[in-house]
């Protein structure tokens, strides 16, 4: 074998070219046409399944309707059979088949399952009952059907259906003769056998086996018409079957063959077998780029060639790749500096400290040979060195660096880049001439390269970052990126080095205002604080007096960073509408004012009002200034103040003022809603008697027990109000007459057992008058009036009863005033 690792002369190309080309669509096409044949085989298999299941259809379809012709045939034979058995035997049950048989030939009864295998006249007495109820045990019957409209079904044909129609019509005129022969039977043949005879006779004569004849002949010739219809659809069907199963038989074969054929193509296309090809991959895979892969003018184009291919130009890529390391190893110690630098940054506390680290990290790290760290003097006006590390930084001993462009100092690289503020590259520092006041130093130290780059700190320069290297175009533009980033992160320090600086100072003004306002605030009632709502939604108190504990029962160090606690003190119930009317006055900057709840940890409620005017932070948060005191005892006063203008002191049933309230809301509903409302006025009968011989204490506590006990019988949509003394008032919505009624009488029965006050036993009886809404007034003042007239009549006729307002009471109050 020849083999050849060169490039081939372009005519060889191109012919290689032109078989590439060729192969590829061969291959290409084949997978295609493999997909095809795999869908034509699929589809060819479906329709052979198909044309099988036909096959089988037309044989059922045969079988059915040779099936319902002979059922035809049958139940003629059947009809003779049961009226010849009639006629002979006289037995009933043959009859009642033969009209069965007729009922389920028209469709008028359901046919039994087994109705086209049953023999009818070898059944005897009670036999055809029994067998029909024990197949109906097994299955249901089949629903009713006219044997002709099943034959429709079964898509008759219309000459078969027309000879089937004959037959059925001329079996049809055949059962007037036998229900004739049977009739005689029925007219008495036990007593005259000469009809018994005649009637035999009518059934075997030869005019009967004609009409038979007639009836079969038909039937005959429309089975020969479906035995010629069905047979040459079976043969039809079985032939297509057949076709299909070559074809699908092709098919494989061809695909078969096709498979052969693509096979061939992809060994031509590989260029060599799939082992050979795995091996080659497997080779460069593990990074073997130098062994040669051997190559024919037969593989030319193949797989194998392009890995030969491939291999070459991964070999160049390689020695690419080993070309960069270096460059690539320069910058991964510059980020490990950077990193450093950042580290430094979040540890070091002061500038001294952290300019000290980075020039060390930027020698270690970064592979200088020295970096030192510069401040400018707005004084003089020169530079300073405030840290330096590496090689040769007695170099720096006595340097002289202006920002002053006229002198000789101020014109060197760090000069430059301090008052431009813009990041100066000396790629070769012996010949620069920019540099030549310090070419004799660099020249002692071996440098050959350096930088300068300008710090910040609030937006102005205030130092300088330089880096020297002993390579001549160190700094090239990945490297000064990542300076650039590096001397950005260092100002970045000293802002913050400059803003935490004048934040501890601010903080140790504002912990000596603190403490002058505690000593002040520890005085002052209540609770002093700042509470502040900040941009993410967290709060705080960032300052709270001592009052804290007496208000939130906590201690104000708990709330310094975290407001949680408190909130957590603040009834649920409340809740809600304290943080709503916080975030309310937070948008509006309006002063916030809010009463609410907190519950102490012994389980008991404060009543607070909070106060407080808001301010907005440079941050967006919101800062509160006020107060807040404990209002729990002017809520409790007002709370009992509001109690004793509405409800009854001794009773705390509601007094005249809140029953009046009551009572036109009552009357209001019953007016919307058309319904009834009952008023009764109830005294408590001689309860006199029963202060002036016990006193009034136990006077008191029988007012008490007696509004106890109207509670229990009243619903809670009724109002019960004592409007002073021994005289009480019920209001009883959508209440008419009869209901009223039952209410009074349970009342007074009830009020019949005695009360136990003490060692006393009291009994106590009720009169009671009643007005009922609309009948006997349409507002309190009508109704109330007449309650009171009632009362009187109930009293009047001795106590212990009830009465209704009714007109003639009202004409005998107008005559007695």
């Amino acid at each position: 074998m020849i083999t050849c690792t060169h490039r081939q002369p372009l005519e060889t190309g191109h012919v290689h070219g032109m078989n590439k080309r060729l192969i590829r669509p061969n291959f290409s096409r084949n997978i295609w046409l493999i997909f095809v044949l795999y869908g034509l085989l699929a589809a060819a298999f479906v329709v052979y399944v198909d044309a099988e299941k036909t096959i089988g259809q037309a044989n059922d379809q045969r079988l059915q309707s040779l099936q319902l012709t002979d059922e035809l045939r049958q139940a003629s034979n059947d009809l003779t059979r049961m009226a010849r058995a009639y006629t002979i035997t006289g037995k009933p049950v043959f009859k009642k088949i033969y009209q069965e048989i007729l009922a389920i030939r028209d469709g008028q009864i359901p046919r039994p399952i087994n109705h086209g295998d049953m023999f009818w006249d070898l059944f005897l007495g009670d036999e055809p009952e029994k067998s029909r109820a024990k197949s109906q045990e097994i299955s249901a019957p089949l629903p009713p059907a006219a044997l002709l409209d099943r034959m429709r079904a079964a898509q008759f044909t219309p000459q078969e259906l027309n000879l089937l129609t004959q037959s059925k019509q001329k079996s049809d005129a055949l059962t007037a003769l036998e229900y004739r022969a049977m009739a005689m039977i029925d007219q008495g043949a036990n007593t005259d056998p000469s009809l018994k005879l005649r009637a035999i006779e009518l059934l075997q004569n030869p005019a009967y086996y004609h009409a038979k004849a007639r009836i079969m002949r038909p039937i005959h010739e429309a089975t020969e018409l479906i035995l010629a219809r069905t047979t040459q659809r079976v043969q039809t069907a079985e032939q297509t079957a057949l076709q299909l199963r070559w074809v699908f038989i092709a098919l494989g074969i061809a695909l078969i063959l096709l498979w052969l054929r693509t096979y061939y193509i992809l060994a031509r296309l590989l260029g060599g077998n799939l082992d050979s090809v795995y091996h080659t991959i497997s080779q460069i895979g593990q990074g073997d780029f130098k062994t040669t892969i051997p190559i024919n003018t037969a593989q030319k184009n193949s797989v194998l060639d392009w890995l030969s291919q491939t291999q070459n130009r991964l070999a160049a890529l390689d020695e690419t790749r080993q070309a960069h390391e270096t460059k690539i190893n320069r910058m991964t110690r510059l980020y490990a500096a950077l990193s450093q630098c950042n580290q430094a940054i979040v540890r070091c506390t002061n500038r001294e400290e952290l300019f000290a680290q980075i020039c060390l990290d930027a020698v270690r790290f970064g592979g200088m040979k020295m970096a030192w760290i510069g401040e400018v003097e707005p004084e003089t006006g020169q530079v300073r060195v405030v840290s330096a590390y590496g090689a040769g930084i007695e170099y720096l001993e006595g340097i002289d660096i202006s920002l002053d462009p006229n002198k000789p100092s101020g014109q060197g690289p760090t000069g430059i880049a301090l008052r431009t503020d813009t990041a100066y590259w000396c790629q070769d520092f012996i010949h620069d001439p920019r540099v030549a006041a310090w070419h004799e130093r660099g020249a002692q130290v071996g440098w050959k390269s350096s930088a300068a780059l300008p710090l910040h700190r609030d937006a102005h320069v205030v130092g300088v970052f330089s880096l020297y290297s002993n390579e001549c175009n160190a700094f090239d533009e990945p490297v000064q990126n990542l300076l650039t980033e590096m001397a950005m992160d260092i100002s970045f320090a000293l802002h913050n080095f400059a803003r935490e600086t004048a934040r501890a100072k601010t903080e140790a003004q504002r912990t000596a205002i603190l403490a002058r306002l505690e000593k002040i605030t520890s005085h002052v009632p209540g609770m002093v604080y700042e509470f502040r709502l900040n941009p993410d939604g967290s709060s705080c108190f960032p300052f709270a007096s001592t009052g804290t504990r007496n208000i939130y029962h906590l201690e104000p160090a708990q709330l310094e960073h975290d407001a949680a606690l408190a909130f957590d003190r603040i009834h649920p119930d409340d809740l809600p509408r304290v943080r709503a009317s916080i975030q309310k006055s937070a948008a509006s900057l309006a002063p916030w004012r809010h009463e609410y709840r907190v519950a102490n940890p012994n389980g008991a409620t404060q009543w607070l009002l909070g106060q407080s005017l808001p301010e907005r932070e440079p941050d967006g948060g919101t800062l509160w200034t006020g107060f807040i005191t404990d209002i729990t005892q002017q809520k409790e006063t007002e709370a009992r103040i509001a109690q004793l203008a509405h409800f009854d002191a001794l009773t705390g049933l509601p007094n005249r003022i809140l029953l009046l309230e009551h009572v036109d809301y009552a009357l209001v509903s019953a007016q919307r809603d058309t319904t009834s409302l009952s008023l009764m006025f109830i005294d408590l009968d001689h309860f006199k008697n029963v202060n002036d011989a016990l006193g009034h204490a136990i006077g008191d506590e029988l007012l008490v027990s007696a509004a106890n006990r109207f509670l229990g019988l009243i619903r809670p949509q009724d109002t019960l109000s004592r409007q002073g003394g021994d005289e009480f008032t019920l209001i009883i919505p959508e209440c008419n007459a009869d209901s009223a009624t039952r209410m009074a009488n349970r009342l007074i029965e009830q009020f019949n057992q005695p009360f136990v006050i003490g060692h006393h036993e009291l009994n106590i009886t009720l009169s009671i008058g009643i007005a009922v809404y609309p009948d006997d007034g349409g507002d309190f003042d009508s109704l109330s009036k007449h309650a009171d007239i009632a009362l009187y009549r109930a009293k009047e006729s001795g106590r212990n009863d009830f009465r209704f307002f009714t007109t003639e009471m009202q004409i005998h109050s107008d005559r007695v005033m």
